[in-house]
């Protein structure tokens, strides 16, 4: 094997359709990628109540995205099924979501640091893999930050798309000129240590903010759910489900759907 391609499902699929008038056309050029010599792909999926995890760390985590439309939902199960003809593997973990199963095979997959694997995604969160052996990312734009600080980062600064609102008024600049702090912070922030908070040169107004108690434990909720989860390798096993390419079941299978 030569490379490895891991995708993130929804993610990939629905940017395609986006793109891609026909979507029967769009189906069968995936297919296709599927079954190059010496790759694998690797196709993975949020699993049932995938939010949940973080929701009871966070309420309000993607509590304002809108749904996926019936259609979208419709197609993206074809697209399933279709995987299912090929020689892909799908992962889907019951009450991960599949940003941690991605991120839980790359750290498991890097470790035989002989074979390169490619992480297909716009999600930012994913900029936390650069630091691994022979990873590389597909459509993550650079970070605003050290990829190692882009948890920290988004707890303090915020991020709209998780609805982490972050500190009040606390943008870029501010983040900036805290530098020499930010390992500070992230100690402080996850053992709710005020005092030590209390020593770094935040603006006052910022200071207030995190001092009050339930600001503090929110920004240490914030911070949790922008971190990748660790998906136990007895559950990363158990949600593999490995294809076998087969064209004609394919072609019929689209010729069904997609008149």
């Amino acid at each position: 094997m030569s490379a490895i391609h891991i995708f993130d499902g929804n993610n990939i699929l629905l940017r395609d359709l986006e793109k891609i008038g026909h979507e029967r056309l769009g189906l069968r050029q995936r297919w296709a990628m599927c079954n190059m010599p010496g790759q694998l792909h690797i196709w993975v999926w949020d699993g049932q109540k995938h939010n949940d995890r973080r929701k009871t760390i966070y309420a309000d985590y993607k509590s304002k995205r809108t749904p996926m439309a019936e259609n979208r939902f419709a197609q993206i199960h074809v697209f399933r099924e279709v995987l299912h003809h090929s020689r892909a593997w799908q992962v889907e973990c019951p009450g991960w979501e599949g940003d941690d199963v991605i991120a839980s095979l790359v750290r498991r997959l890097s470790k035989r640091g002989d074979i390169p694997i490619t992480v297909h995604s716009n999600d930012l969160d994913y900029a936390q893999l650069r630091a691994l052996p022979l990873v590389h990312l597909n459509g993550v734009k650079p970070t605003p930050c050290p990829p190692h600080r882009l948890a920290l980062y988004k707890a303090l600064v915020g991020d709209p798309s998780d609805n982490i609102t972050g500190i009040p008024k606390f943008g870029p600049k501010a983040w900036e000129a805290l530098e020499s702090y930010w390992a500070e912070i992230e100690r402080c922030i996850d053992d709710v240590d005020q005092k030590g908070i209390a020593k770094i040169p935040f603006k006052k107004s910022h200071i207030q903010w995190i001092l009050d108690p339930p600001n503090l434990l929110r920004l240490k909720a914030m911070l949790a759910i922008t971190r990748f989860f660790d998906v136990p390798d007895t559950e990363l096993d158990a949600g593999i489900r490995k294809g076998t390419e087969d064209y004609g079941k394919m072609d019929a299978l689209l010729r069904r759907f997609f008149l």
